[in-house]
């Protein structure tokens, strides 16, 4: 879909049109400023370091821009493993990427709005209304006052709490567990994310956000979609339960949409009824008003070790892990491993079974998390590619120079991994500063 989507994406505007910034557009008052007044595009190349920045250039694009652009996202398809090509779901994840990286400069229906983004709601819409259709049958295409689709999104609620959660060992590792704690939440958003599109059979293009502890996804709204995202929802409690006892947390919230509450002028209250329904299950977690509401748990000093004390990192969790001379929490200790491998390695691997290779201890929503870093080892899991056990390759390593594309053959996700350094010439640089100030 995303392709054909590509093949007419000059056709409803002028030739040469530039992809306008959308920040330019942001004025303290309520007037909206017209397109002869903004100055800046971005350049039509592919997403790189320096293509991120606006430039002032408004001369109309040639044909051959174009061509190169296609020439080279032709070329980079090869970079995709032969054996993830025949994992359709994990080679759709990548693809994903690469169609990010050489389109979201080049505009489409309007000068602000990105091919990309285009035909990545295309996607996941044009699913969602084939999926409806291949359960109910009876329904035509042509009955917009059906509700078909169902938006779900998933928010992270107790975020504060699970990120500075604080015990006798935090400040001896506040850089580690920040960095680690602050991913993780990324990584539950993932691993949530993938729970629902596996467990639905939807595409990874069906998810349209995945971001700052939220993520919106668009299903088929029929019984079996409502039954499966109750069940998915009491999965997410129990694991919450029993690592963080309560204090954070994902809730999802599901709302039933026609085809026409995505027009210009009803979207924005379908997005207001959306996190409306959001609200009310953060208010409602963990089924607690519910009058057959079980406990929140149960044997809690039953997980206690009497030779072991309390985790040395949250102050709360049974220690199952010896630390130096401390006793920590399986989730402390993930955490402070997730903070290493950021700054060391390159790769995260999601999988059905443990590899046993820079694994974490604690599986997510019944996913292994694992991290790898060289293309000859992460090249050693073409088997479980083929066979559907791995599930997703994430690159986050960073960019060598300014001006290469952010592909490396695999799907990336927006994670920090960058650190500073002090540098000779950082020590140099201050000690100039100190003499000045005598």
């Amino acid at each position: 879909a995303q392709l054909a989507a590509g093949e007419a994406f000059t056709a409803s505007l002028p030739a040469g049109t530039r992809q306008l910034t959308l920040l330019e557009q942001i004025r303290l008052d309520s007037k909206y400023p017209k397109l002869k007044e903004l100055h800046t595009v971005y350049p039509l190349q592919a997403l790189c370091v320096n293509s991120l920045f606006p430039v002032k250039d408004k001369a109309p694009l040639k044909t051959k821009d174009y061509a190169s652009l296609w020439e080279a996202f032709s070329k980079a398809l090869s970079d995709i493993p032969e054996a993830h090509r025949a994992n359709l779901p994990l080679w759709l994840d990548h693809f994903d990427t690469l169609w990010q990286v050489y389109t979201h400069a080049i505009p489409h229906i309007t000068p602000d709005v990105s091919l990309y983004d285009h035909t990545h709601v295309t996607t996941a819409l044009a699913v969602a209304l084939w999926r409806y259709h291949q359960a109910i049958p009876a329904s035509t295409l042509a009955n917009e006052t059906e509700e078909k689709f169902l938006l779900v999104q998933g928010d992270f609620f107790g975020i504060q709490d699970f990120i500075f959660t604080s015990g006798g060992e935090t400040h001896k590792r506040a850089t580690k567990l920040l960095r680690g704690r602050s991913f993780y939440v990324s990584l539950l958003m993932e691993c949530a994310a993938l729970r629902i599109l596996d467990t639905l059979g939807l595409p990874s293009s069906s998810q349209v956000i995945n971001a700052a502890g939220k993520f919106l996804i668009v299903a088929p709204n029929t019984q079996e979609t409502i039954e499966h995202l109750q069940a998915i929802q009491q999965q997410f409690n129990e694991w919450f339960l029993t690592h963080t006892f309560g204090q954070s947390g994902i809730g999802l919230a599901g709302l039933p949409a026609k085809g026409s509450d995505f027009s210009y002028s009803n979207f924005r209250n379908l997005m207001k009824r959306l996190f409306e329904q959001l609200e009310t299950v953060k208010l409602q977690r963990y089924q607690l008003c519910d009058a057959d509401a079980p406990s929140v748990f149960t044997g809690f000093l039953d997980r206690f070790d009497n030779t072991k004390s309390v985790c040395a990192i949250d102050g709360r969790s049974p220690g199952k892990i010896k630390l130096e001379d401390k006793w920590i929490s399986e989730l402390a200790a993930d955490q402070i491993k997730v903070g290493e491998n950021l700054t060391k390695l390159k790769r995260l691997l999601l999988t059905r079974n443990d590899l046993d290779h820079n694994t974490l201890k604690l599986a997510i929503f019944g996913f292994y998390v694992n991290f790898t870093k060289r293309e000859e080892i992460t090249g050693k899991f073409g088997a479980l590619a083929r066979n559907g056990q791995l599930l997703r390759v994430l690159d986050f390593s960073l960019p060598d120079v300014a001006d290469k594309p952010l592909w490396n053959g695999y799907a990336r996700r927006a994670i920090n991994a960058w650190i500073p350094k002090v540098t000779d010439q950082d020590l140099l640089e201050a000690q100039r500063d100190k003499c000045a100030d005598i």
